[in-house]
Order: C-alpha cells, then structure tokens, then sequence
C-alpha cells in the first residue's frame, strides 16, 4: 500500500472537511425548533458547529500542498514559466466554477432568485456578473450571489501567490511560518490570516513531506504501543488548541484553527484513511466537494430552508444536506458530459500552454 499523502489523501481530507462545512453552516448558530444536545451543559451540537467554521483553513492547507505538489512537477520541465503556470491553474479553477454559477443563476429565474433581485437590475450588473464569473466579486468587494463564493477570491490570490509562497518556504523553511504567525500582535487581523497562514502551512508540508515524515515517526519500538502513543499525544495537542480558541486564550486564538486543521488531516492521514471504506468513501466526497462547497448554500439557506430545519434532529438534517447537496454535485458534472465542459476546458488549457511556450520560445531566441 502507498503510504505516501496522495491525491486520494487529500482527496479523503476534503471529504472530512465539506463535512465540516456543512455542520458549521447549519448549526455554527442557534436555529429554534432544532434539537439540542447538552452534553456536561455544553450545547454539543452548538459548539461544534461553531467549531467547524476552521472547515475554511482544511481547504486552504490541502489547496496549497495540492498546488505545490503540481508547481514542483511544473518547474521539473523546461520552459515552464511562473506565469503559465499560474493561468493554467487559474483555468482550472474558474471552469468548475462557472458550471456552478450557470446552474445556480439559471436555477434562481424560477426559485425566486433571479440575478436582478440579487445584484439589483442597474448599469452596474455586467460589471457584478464579470467579477463574479472571474471568481474576483470578494476581492473587489461587489455583492456575490452566494454567500460562500468569497472563497473563490482567496482561492484565485493564492494561486497566483503560490510561486512566491513556495520559493519563500523553500529558501527560509519552518522560517517562513513564524512572522504570518505572530501579526497578531502587531496588526488588527480578520479571518483572511488564518487562511494565509493555513496556506504557508500547506506549501511547507508538501515541500518538506511533513505528512509522511510524521506518520514514519516512532517514539517507541513496538508497532501498537508507538501508534497508540502517538494518537495520545495528538489528541491531546489538539485539545490544547481546541481550548486555547473556545476560551479565546492571547491574541493567538485566531489562528488556532491552522493547527487544529492541520492535527485533524494528520490524525485521519495515519490513523482513519488506512480502512479502504473509509478513505474510498471520504475521498468520493472530497471529490465533489468544490461542487458541495459552492453550491449547498442555495439549498438550505435560500430555497429549502423551512424542509431542511423541520426535520429538527441536527444528525438527520446534516444527513440530508450532506445526501442532497452530494446529488446536487453529480447532477452538475452530469451536465457537462453531453457538451465535452472537461474536453474543451482540456483544449484551451493546452492552447493557453502553447502560447506561452511560443512566447518563451520567441523570447529565448
């Protein structure tokens, strides 16, 4: 079995964290009508749908160290600029997102949701449906249609910030982390830091394989006893953190969920994703959970908001957006099959390469 933190790895992490999402979103507040769970008179399902709010830095570590993965292949090959790769990620992020945002904005005409009652139907509303289809409406500060569509702002700044990011960490190493780490103290920070770090976070642990050097590590000599030891002190590295960012401990709290993430993706690495079950099943729902992530709002919040929180068991409601906002994602990429979406974004990512190297090569002569 390949132990290494593969494709189907980060695949399984992104299955646990669309799970994250999902129950932050639906119980990250009080909803009335909705069971409660008091556990030691703590509101369990309460806390740890405010908890799951940390769902965002899962995605940008894993993003990151998928992203470095592919940047260290890219520079292997001659010829390869920074720029190209930049726009050939680029292509590939924003292609699975316009799908989405053509078939929620089409959707919204007879859902009550029209792009007019959102943006408002003024001068402006090209401009709105460019940024937003640019995946740039957040970093631009215009309204987007769907709540959860800011992240594509983060998600584009960071690839274009990954070759720099990169050769930072590779120059100056676990350096690299520490000034993103203490800005608290210096600077008002918002939650766009923690995702900054979260990314350094992922770009060094794909560049110095910290995922596998730290399953490989042993602290005792039997096989058990070591994974069992280790588990320990995980959990109770992870409780730490968990304490520091409930009881909001310094200025530090608002990074906690970087390393919270990060023990979670590890424990699951080494210790949950070994049952094939488990990792094949997680790993389908990291699959579609770009899909998931940017669509399940339109879902619950917006069109079946009163179906969903009727059911009133948190488990059962979190069940059926996870079931209907899964089907909703197989729908979507069923969609693009009769039209060849993935052969023809394919097609232009490789024209888009080969005028690129025409450039360099022009350039190199």
């Amino acid at each position: 079995m390949d132990h290494s933190f593969s494709k189907q790895q980060t695949l399984a992490a992104k299955g646990v964290a669309i799970c994250f999402l999902l129950w932050h979103h639906l119980f990250g507040r009080v909803h009335t009508g909705v069971d409660r769970t008091f556990i030691f008179g703590i509101d369990f399902v309460l806390e740890t749908g405010r908890l799951g709010k940390g769902c965002v830095c899962f995605f940008a570590i894993l993003s990151a160290y998928g992203l470095t993965i592919s940047y260290k292949k890219w520079k292997s090959k001659s010829n390869n600029s920074d720029t190209a790769f930049v726009a050939d990620r680029y292509i590939s992020l924003i292609s699975r997102f316009l799908v989405v945002v053509a078939v929620t904005m089409l959707s919204g005409f007879f859902l009550d949701r029209s792009i007019f009652k959102v943006y408002g139907a003024n001068a402006k509303l090209p401009l709105k449906l460019l940024f937003e289809a640019l995946g740039l409406a957040d970093l631009f500060g215009t309204k987007t249609f769907n709540s959860t569509w800011w992240y594509m702002s983060f998600a584009v700044i960071l690839i274009a910030a990954l070759p720099i990011l990169y050769k930072v960490v590779e120059k100056y190493k676990l350096v690299a982390v520490f000034p993103v780490i203490f800005l608290p103290y210096f600077f008002k920070t918002g939650p766009n830091l923690q995702y900054l770090l979260a990314g350094v976070v992922g770009v060094y642990a794909a560049e110095n394989n910290v995922f596998e050097k730290l399953r490989e590590l042993r602290v005792l000599k039997n096989k058990y006893g070591n994974k069992a030891i280790k588990l320990l002190i995980l959990l109770l590295i992870l409780a730490l953190f968990l304490y520091i960012k409930i009881l909001k401990f310094s200025k530090l709290h608002t990074l906690a969920y970087v390393p919270i993430s990060f023990l979670i993706i590890l424990i699951g690495y080494e210790f949950v994703f070994i049952w094939k079950p488990i990792r094949v099943v997680s790993a389908f729902l990291g699959k579609h959970s770009v899909n998931m992530y940017m669509s399940h709002t339109f879902l619950y919040r917006h069109y079946f908001k009163d179906f969903y929180y009727s059911l009133k068991n948190p488990y059962l409601i979190f069940g059926t957006l996870l079931a209907t906002s899964l089907l909703l994602s197989m729908f979507i990429e069923l969609i693009k099959k009769p039209i060849f979406f993935d052969t023809g974004v394919e097609k232009f990512r490789k024209f888009v390469q080969r005028k690129f190297s025409e450039k360099a090569h022009l350039s190199g002569t």
